[in-house]
């Protein structure tokens, strides 16, 4: 994935982990997708007239994440990592997400299902890539997700946050969204634009109002977890 920085989706895996010096304690991430739909239909009129078409219209995604997530699932081998849990496993939920389309926003709160997912297998054998996933289910009807992956481009180093990347030619998308309430539903698909994964003081969801004095409180919360990051094992994407 080009730009991308590859710390910041290697400690979205690592924080999960307990190392040799004891329990690492629980960061929270907000992971944020920027892009436009390829494809909609908004039949609840949730994000302004009903039955409007989606397409072409502008859209951001907002992902809460908490690593390590106590009692969640957990599986990872060298090339990747995944964290997952909700009500249907009886398990806690690792993320919830926010969409905003036109100014309207709808939350997905994750607590039925939740899935964060991450790969550094770029180079590694045939058919590697390197990518980031993140899906929050509000119900067994509506949930929101968005990803991206390559088989491209790579995640260099850095350890500064806000951590961004813009997305490359040969990169490849897999975001969506159902709100459906029995009765009728919306849905649409991203094409994402920009990455942006940052430190975050709680796991909740900010207003678009707040969202940028929260981007400029990450600096400095970036350079505590880098202390804090020293004293930890060693530091895999997984």
């Amino acid at each position: 994935m080009g730009v991308i920085m590859r710390v910041a989706f290697k400690l979205l895996s690592v924080l999960a982990l307990i190392g040799s010096a004891g329990p690492v304690s629980a960061t929270n991430f907000l992971v944020t997708f920027t892009g436009t739909i390829s494809s909609g239909y908004d039949g609840l009129g949730a994000f302004g007239a009903p039955a409007a078409d989606l397409a072409g219209l502008s859209y951001t995604s907002v992902f809460a994440v908490t690593l390590p997530t106590p009692g969640a699932f957990h599986e990872e081998d060298e090339f990747h990592s995944v964290t997952y849990g909700g009500s249907s496993s009886g398990t806690p939920s690792p993320v919830s997400g926010k969409l905003t389309i036109n100014g309207f926003s709808r939350t997905f709160s994750g607590n039925t299902y939740g899935h964060v997912k991450v790969y550094d297998g770029l180079g590694e054998f045939p058919g590697g890539y390197d990518g980031i996933f993140l899906h929050a289910e509000q119900d067994v009807f509506s949930y929101l997700a968005d990803s991206t992956y390559s088989f491209v481009n790579s995640l260099p180093d850095t350890e500064d946050y806000p951590v961004t990347y813009d997305t490359q030619p040969g990169d490849i998308f897999n975001g969506s969204f159902v709100l459906d309430t029995g009765t009728g539903y919306s849905q649409g698909y991203f094409s994402p634009q920009r990455v942006t994964v940052a430190l975050a003081a709680t796991a909740s969801l900010p207003e678009a109002s707040t969202w940028a004095m929260v981007m400029i409180g990450f600096g400095a919360a970036g350079g505590a977890l880098r202390r804090r990051q020293r004293m930890a094992v060693k530091v895999r994407f997984a």
